[in-house]
């Protein structure tokens, strides 16, 4: 696990203390100049400066959330703004929301010095990352699992292997020795990690439910047995968050609540593929392109099974990709972030579910920052117009 030290409570009331004691006699002495001087307001003014100054408190905790960023060898405009970004971070994490490779999955070259489109579409993301001294941790999505076609299994061993032997030998990421990419492959999880003090990260392989094809790496347990042990490894650890005061942040790949294409019906070709003589077609490839959608049995039977864990647990927050637009849902007292936007854009296409806030017209990715006094904030960031779109508070 990796942990980093923050300011704590009592550091941080000696702090202010020693603020506040400078800030008296500061204006002590400007007030007794404004009274010899006869400057009207000075005091004034400079008591709502500083008050100001003392209150813009910078977050303990920085986290970037980029999805669907494997796209291209060059780096798009989210990546470029992530990039400026996260030269002025020192706290902080960088997660990719799944989708690091398009459009297949890593197939390395047989050829040695030669490099193949995929391995360096990875790449791109990866020397975005690699001065950055905070978390940097990857999470596979459909297109990491070779779109969902039989490779799959072998494609995220592959990447898994590639992200952290480049984290070790060329990056300065905190957790360059315990590897990036999770969770472990052939298993959907969970797997968890604390990101900093009261912060802790539980990683999931969503595409692992929806996956046709060879996907176990777990030996002695059949795949009834994985599923049940994944959903009950997910409710201990939200459970052991709320018990520890941690803050549960649960990312993955598909999300659980969207407007865009995966949360369309399709109808009636998803009827004729699921139930009628058709189903040859989903046998042909179909299937795979289905089951990437909310609707589809698999992946609905999935996420009920998700959220009735999660509403049991006050202000989980989750972070998905998948849909290539910017996206933030509340279930109950539970928060979901849509960062889908790393290389690719689409468009919203259903008004299925209540938004706070979508973002469809310029790409982009989500910053979620902690803060001393247990404030959580998320950004949503516009890549072209470099600027946030939308601030949230989550608590």
């Amino acid at each position: 696990m990796v942990t980093f030290q923050i300011v704590g409570t009592k550091e941080l009331g000696y702090f202010l203390n020693y603020q506040f004691i400078f800030l008296f006699l500061s204006l002590s002495f400007f007030n007794y100049y404004a009274y010899l001087y006869n400057v009207k307001h000075l005091f004034t003014t400079l008591l709502v400066l500083a008050f100001a100054t003392l209150n813009a408190q910078e977050p303990v905790h920085t986290i970037f959330l980029v999805g669907d960023a494997g796209k291209s060898a060059t780096p798009g405009k989210s990546l470029t703004l992530l990039d400026e970004q996260l030269k002025t971070t020192t706290n902080g994490s960088v997660i990719f929301l799944g989708d690091n490779i398009y459009p297949a999955g890593l197939h390395l070259s047989k050829t040695k010095g030669d490099t193949t489109e995929s391995e360096r579409n990875l790449l791109c993301q990866l020397k975005i990352v690699s001065d950055f001294t905070g978390n940097v941790y990857f999470v596979p999505g459909n297109h990491d699992w070779d779109e969902g076609k039989a490779g799959g299994l072998k494609c995220i061993n592959t990447e898994k292997k590639y992200i952290n032997d480049y984290l070790y030998a060329q990056s300065t990421a905190a957790n360059r020795n315990t590897g990036g990419y999770m969770p472990t492959p052939g298993v959907p999880g969970p797997q968890s990690v604390l990101l900093a003090d009261g912060i802790r990260m539980i990683a999931l392989d969503t595409q692992w439910f929806l996956h046709f094809h060879k996907k176990d790496n777990n030996p002695g347990k059949n795949r009834k047995q994985t599923a049940d042990a994944f959903f009950n490894g997910l409710d201990s650890l939200l459970n052991y968050c709320q018990t520890n005061n941690e803050k549960a942040l649960v990312v993955y790949h598909h999300p659980l609540f969207t407007n865009g294409g995966h949360g369309a019906d399709k109808q009636p070709l998803r009827f004729l593929i699921n139930y009628t003589p058709f189903q040859l077609l989903g046998l042909i490839g179909g299937n795979r392109w289905l089951v990437q959608d909310i609707p589809q049995p698999r992946f609905k039977k999935m996420r009920n099974r998700m959220l009735a864990i999660m509403a049991k647990y006050k202000g989980v927050i989750n972070a998905s990709g998948h849909e290539h637009y910017l996206q933030h849902y509340t279930n109950g007292d539970d928060h979901f972030i849509v960062s889908g936007s790393g290389s690719k854009l689409s468009q919203k296409k259903v008004n299925k579910y209540t938004e706070d806030f979508f973002e469809d017209q310029q790409p982009g990715f989500a910053k979620l920052m902690f803060y001393a006094d247990g404030e959580i904030k998320v950004e949503y960031w516009g890549a072209i117009d470099k600027k946030v779109l939308k601030t949230i508070v989550l608590d």
